[in-house]
């Protein structure tokens, strides 16, 4: 009795992996594959969007990212605007980016270089290392209040 209730166990824990489909993690990577690696057709993109809004529902902060980025090769930005902003209270640093960049080249209203500076430094104050390229490109441009300074930026 001892060795069929073990069994069951046992059984139970491999079945519950296999019944919730893949892990978070397996569907980032597989969007990943078909948006980046794929032939940037309207087919590869709906895979990716597929697999992020799955990955986005198990807990993928950074999914919201890439569905923005999704939507920004369609020309949506404002659909990729409510993606970041998901991102964002999700807690991912790369929304914020996606989100910055959008109010620094003004694609979500009138261009905002301030509102853009703050979402970097935001997302740097996380630890996020790539926010530091986009704020380079705010001071060499002399945007936010920062003077143009080369040096500065690099």
């Amino acid at each position: 009795m001892a060795a069929a209730a073990l069994a069951l166990i046992i059984g139970g824990a491999i079945a519950i992996p296999k019944l919730s489909g893949p892990s978070k993690d397996q569907l980032m990577e597989a969007g990943f594959q078909a948006l980046y690696l794929g032939t940037y057709g309207t087919e590869d993109d709906a895979k990716a969007r597929e697999n992020y809004m799955q990955a986005a529902q198990k807990g993928a902060a950074d999914a919201y990212y890439y569905l923005g980025e999704i939507c920004e090769r369609e020309y949506d930005y404002q659909s990729a605007r409510a993606e970041y902003e998901k991102g964002i209270r999700a807690g991912s640093n790369l929304a914020r980016l996606g989100m910055g960049y959008l109010w620094q080249r003004g694609l979500c209203g009138e261009a905002d270089a301030n509102k853009a500076w703050e979402l970097y430094k935001d997302a740097l104050d996380q630890g996020c290392e790539e926010a530091d390229y986009y704020r380079a490109m705010i001071i060499l441009s002399g945007f936010a209040g920062q003077e143009a300074e080369a040096k500065k930026a690099i």
